[in-house]
């Protein structure tokens, strides 16, 4: 073995650990997109088998129904809407209740009184009603059905880039069957002169 031929060895072996660990990113965020956890572990195949029978619209369905930040969106803007209603509860009367269970004793050796006791329950209910505050409540509500309606039109958005996603991937996947791949050839070494 000559020395000029360990020189380049390092370089195709740092190469080398270099794709293994893009590869074991590719897995890791190819689990995140499936909606898996990042720790589980598959094996790539080496041959691919095309299918012929994939539909687009099916497809398109079942990315808007897996997709983790569809789904996100759609919880965000259904804590929204229950936000609006809590705010909108503020035009209604309140009605607070309180409870309290009260136990005193004292004892004292030197008056006409030794012991002193006393026990009780209370119970109450007040009732209050904002009368005016200024259209504080108003502008609240407005602001949240604005935030209702961006967190919609967000949906919106991330549903059509999913779904163009998918017709792209869709399309270059049968562009890439038409034709099949080609073997290319291994490039040979040449001895190098000594």
């Amino acid at each position: 073995v000559s020395q000029s031929r360990y020189p380049r060895a390092k370089p195709e072996h740092n190469s080398r650990l270099n794709q293994l660990l893009a590869l074991e990113n590719a897995k890791t965020y190819l689990n995140t997109l499936l909606g898996r956890k990042s720790e589980i572990t598959f094996e790539v195949e080496t041959s691919i088998t095309l299918r012929k029978d994939l539909n687009l619209e099916q497809l398109k369905q079942k990315a808007a129904s897996s997709n983790a930040n569809l789904s996100y969106l759609k919880k965000d803007i259904l804590v929204s809407e229950l936000a609006l209603k809590e705010i909108r509860s503020g035009f209604y009367p309140r009605l607070v209740g309180n409870a309290g269970y009260n136990y005193a004793r004292s004892t004292n050796q030197a008056s006409f009184i030794q012991l002193n006791q006393n026990t009780g329950l209370n119970l109450g209910l007040s009732l209050g009603w904002t009368v005016f505050d200024g259209l504080n409540l108003r502008r609240k509500i407005r602001t949240a059905q604005l935030g209702i309606v961006n967190q919609k039109l967000f949906l919106e958005n991330s549903l059509i880039e999913t779904e163009s996603a998918v017709s792209f991937a869709y399309r270059k996947y049968f562009q890439n069957s038409a034709s099949p791949f080609t073997a290319r050839p291994k490039p040979t070494a040449t001895p190098s002169p000594s």
